[in-house]
């Protein structure tokens, strides 16, 4: 009877990892980004970060000029180098985004800029697009031009996007949970019956 039970207990967690994998979305990813003043002839630079859920990005596909939210649930850029319109401006700071892949699924597991498109690789002037807006805080940088970020509210100094990078480290995806979930329950699904048939050899022995 036991032997009974702890196989029942066993499918039951199986099928709950089952379940669990066909309902959970992706994970958000979080992307290191970097500007740069240098093919514009200037000293000004940008790092930062945002967090996308990929479940709601448009991969292939666009977003123009809309909210940052749901699609963006983080983000942070800091501002150095330039001659005005330096420092750290955070997600409340901007107003919209523009996202275009160029026709492309982008691959979000590696650097973004320099993949392929319809075109030339992605991150070049022109085609597809990642820019930023802010249209009421004093200083904040804002596109002007695909993939160019330009500080001041677009009156300094111009930044071409040089990275849109995922971060290496984080907490596992949904996904891959269920699936490790899944594969201990088979193991101990596996596990109940051989001991059930052991204990029943040696009951008939």
């Amino acid at each position: 009877m036991r032997c009974v039970q702890l196989f029942q207990k066993a499918a039951a967690c199986v099928a709950v990892f089952v379940y669990v994998a066909g309902q959970v979305q992706a994970a958000v990813i979080t992307f290191d980004l970097a500007w740069s003043g240098v093919s514009y002839g200037n000293s000004a630079s940008a790092v930062g970060t945002i967090s996308l859920d990929d479940s709601l990005l448009p991969n292939p596909g666009s977003v123009l000029l809309q909210p940052l939210t749901p699609t963006v649930t983080a983000l942070s850029i800091t501002v150095s180098g330039a001659a005005s319109g330096n420092g750290t401006f955070n997600m409340s700071d901007f107003d919209a985004w523009i996202w275009d892949t160029n026709g492309a699924t982008l691959d979000l597991n590696s650097q973004l800029v320099g993949q392929n498109t319809l075109g030339n690789p992605w991150g070049t002037p022109g085609l597809g697009d990642f820019n930023l807006f802010s249209f009421t805080v004093p200083g904040a940088p804002v596109g002007t031009s695909p993939f160019i970020l330009t500080t001041n509210n677009g009156s300094g100094h111009s930044m071409l996007l040089t990275s849109f990078s995922p971060q290496t480290a984080g907490v596992p995806e949904p996904t891959s949970i269920a699936i490790f979930g899944i594969g201990a329950g088979l193991m101990s699904l596996v596990s109940n019956r051989r001991r059930c048939r052991q204990q029943r050899q040696t009951a008939t022995a």
